[in-house]
């Protein structure tokens, strides 16, 4: 990952902690809470810092939504097409707006409008 898109991974989630009313370090607490959906070798190859952090946030919330942590890593690297054929893991490593995408559709597969 470049410099410029880890900065702007990091200022996406500045701004969402700021929307939330909350500091950094609390937002991301809250994104890591639950089980963890620990990453096959090659699933997080390619990123780091900010990107990564929001990318195993989002793989948290799949694995509470899927009930485990295999059922997440399944549901962050195969193609979807509510997402518009994309993997859940490259759309949320694009940053705020693609994990949020992402997190929408895990909050209908969890309530029931969108399995």
């Amino acid at each position: 990952m470049t410099e410029d898109r880890e900065k702007r991974a990091l200022h996406e989630l500045m701004e969402a902690a700021a929307r939330r009313g909350v500091d950094l370090a609390t937002l991301i607490g809250e994104l890591q809470a639950g089980p963890v959906a620990e990453p096959a070798p090659d699933e997080d190859a390619g990123l780091s810092g900010a990107e990564l952090g929001i990318v195993r946030a989002v793989r948290a919330e799949a694995a509470k939504v899927f009930g485990g942590a295999d059922a997440a890593r399944a549901f962050m690297m195969r193609e979807d097409p509510r997402l518009d054929g994309r993997r859940p893991r490259d759309l949320a490593a694009e940053g705020i707006e693609g994990a949020e995408r992402v997190l929408q559709l895990l909050g209908r597969i969890r309530y029931g409008g969108g399995a």
